[in-house]
């Protein structure tokens, strides 16, 4: 029986069965990545150009506990707060890094335009949710917004 509070992340266990009828366990070595204290990653990440030139990043946040379906109410979050760090790159190079304490982030005009995102081939959108004792996995999208000028 394996004790949970002994347990530490990053901490290497060997693990040993023994099966009725058999005389030597079977023995594991496994390596405690703590992947259930993770939030889940976002889900649905979205990007749209707003008509004044912004930038609208939205995405569905979601839960590591699940407590059923309830009509018209959204499922508890299970973190201490609500935060996001949203990230875009281009070329494999960091363009900007945000918070944001909901599941959106808008970005005015000037920042797109400094960004430069217009006349980029593609951008890469990646979100993670800080959680109580890790970050989740990233959810990545590539977006793609082209000015008139690179239509022509």
């Amino acid at each position: 029986r394996l004790d949970p509070a002994g347990l530490a992340v990053g901490q290497g266990l060997i693990v040993q069965a023994l099966g009725v009828g058999e005389d030597q366990p079977a023995t594991a070595q496994i390596h405690v990545a703590g992947n259930a204290l993770r939030p889940l990653p976002p889900a649905h990440l979205d990007a749209k150009m707003t008509n004044g030139g912004g930038l609208q990043i939205g995405w569905i946040r979601r839960a590591r506990l699940d407590y059923g379906w309830q009509d018209q109410v959204d499922l508890p979050l299970c973190e201490d707060g609500e935060t996001y760090m949203v990230q875009i790159l281009a070329d494999g190079s960091l363009l900007g890094e945000w918070v944001s304490s909901f599941n959106g982030l808008h970005l005015t005009s000037d920042i797109v335009a400094g960004l430069d995102l217009l006349s980029r081939e593609s951008v890469v959108i990646s979100v993670v949710q800080k959680g109580r004792h890790a970050v989740s996995l990233p959810s990545k999208m590539v977006a793609r917004f082209f000015s008139s000028e690179r239509e022509s």
